[in-house]
C-alpha cells in the first residue's frame, strides 16, 4: 500500500488489466486522500476504470462513499 494519485491508480489499473492470469481478477482499491474538491471525480473515474477490468471491485475508504452511492455500487 502506498500514498496514490489519480494518475498512479490509472496506471496501476492498466497493469493490472494487462496481467495475464487463468484465473479471476479481484480489486481492491483504497481511497485516495487530500485531493480536495477533485475527490469525487477522481473516485468515480477510478470506478469506471476498475469495472471495466473486472466485475469483482472492492472499495475501501470514505472517500468511495458518494460515488457509490450514486452509481448503485
Amino acid at each position: 500500500a502506498y500514498n496514490a494519485n489519480p494518475s498512479s491508480m490509472k496506471a496501476a489499473l492498466e497493469n493490472f488489466k494487462n496481467l495475464k492470469t487463468p484465473k479471476d481478477k479481484v480489486l481492491i482499491l483504497g481511497s485516495m486522500l487530500e485531493l480536495g474538491p477533485y475527490s469525487d471525480t477522481a473516485h468515480k473515474e477510478l470506478i469506471i476504470q476498475a469495472t471495466t477490468i473486472t466485475e469483482r471491485v472492492y472499495l475501501v475508504g470514505k472517500e468511495f462513499q458518494p460515488t457509490t452511492d450514486q452509481n448503485g455500487l
